[in-house]
C-alpha cells in the first residue's frame, strides 16, 4: 500500500487509569475504545473488498482514511439516488445517522479509522474477516 497515516492508536483504559497503545493489525474490524458517547474502531478493507451497505439509525459515523483508496456511496433518507465520494489518504467522511452507505476499496485496499457516536459495536469486538460482501446499489 502507498502512503499511509500513523498505524498507532493511543486510548485510555476503560477505567481511565492507564494508556494503551494499539498497532493496527489488518483486522476487518477492531473496536479500540468505547465510552458512553462514542466509539473508536479500526478497519481494514481488503483489495477490491467492501463494507456492505448499511444504515445506522441511531449513530453518526466519521471515517478517516489512513491508507489506500476507494469510494463511498451515500444515499441520505429521501434521496432518489446515491452520491459517490472518492476516498484517499487523509480524507475525512462524515455519515449522518439514517444515511445508507457502502465503502468500496480499490485494488490497494483501505485502512480506516472510524468513530461512531453513540457506540454501535460491543466493546472489544474483534472481527478478523469481513462478513459476506453484498453489492449495493
Amino acid at each position: 500500500m502507498g502512503q499511509s497515516l500513523s498505524a498507532y492508536i493511543v486510548a485510555p483504559s476503560d477505567d481511565g487509569t492507564e494508556v494503551r497503545v494499539f498497532r493496527h493489525d489488518n483486522a476487518y474490524r477492531r473496536v479500540i475504545d468505547t465510552s458512553d458517547v462514542s466509539q473508536l474502531v479500526e478497519m481494514s478493507i481488503r483489495p477490491n473488498g467492501s463494507i456492505p451497505s448499511e444504515v445506522h439509525a441511531q449513530s453518526d459515523q466519521t471515517f478517516v482514511v489512513r491508507g489506500g483508496s476507494g469510494r463511498a456511496l451515500l444515499q441520505p433518507p429521501g434521496a432518489s439516488r446515491a452520491t459517490q465520494v472518492a476516498l484517499s489518504v487523509g480524507v475525512v467522511l462524515r455519515v449522518r445517522r439514517g444515511c445508507q452507505h457502502a465503502i468500496y476499496a480499490s485494488a490497494e485496499g483501505l485502512e480506516l479509522s472510524t468513530v461512531y457516536a453513540p457506540p454501535v459495536h460491543a466493546p472489544g469486538t474483534y472481527q478478523p474477516a469481513p462478513p459476506s460482501e453484498l453489492a449495493w446499489p
